[in-house]
């Protein structure tokens, strides 16, 4: 996996890029998907490298699936790991 920083790509990205950390409340990752054009959160390690993606999909399957209190759920309980990543 290529492991260059978020934040050196989300200078040009800003409109268009939300991140949210590894430990980040689910719910605070949903909030910024429902408020946004933006169909998929980038999460970021504490190095800030990228540890994964949530997609309002991911959130929607989960939600569909999971018994119990959703307010107590991070984001790497849902993220994809497998993240694709390209370069000019």
């Amino acid at each position: 996996m290529n492991d260059k920083l978020v934040s050196s790509i989300e200078v040009a990205t800003h409109s268009r890029l939300a991140t949210a950390g590894i430990n980040a409340p689910l719910v605070d990752v949903a909030n910024q998907l429902s408020v946004t054009h933006i169909s998929l959160v980038v999460i970021c390690a504490d190095d800030g490298t990228v540890a994964g993606v949530i997609t309002k999909t991911d959130i929607v399957k989960q939600l569909g699936k999971y018994v119990g209190n959703v307010s107590n759920m991070i984001a790497s309980d849902v993220m994809s790991c497998e993240v694709t990543c390209c370069a000019p």
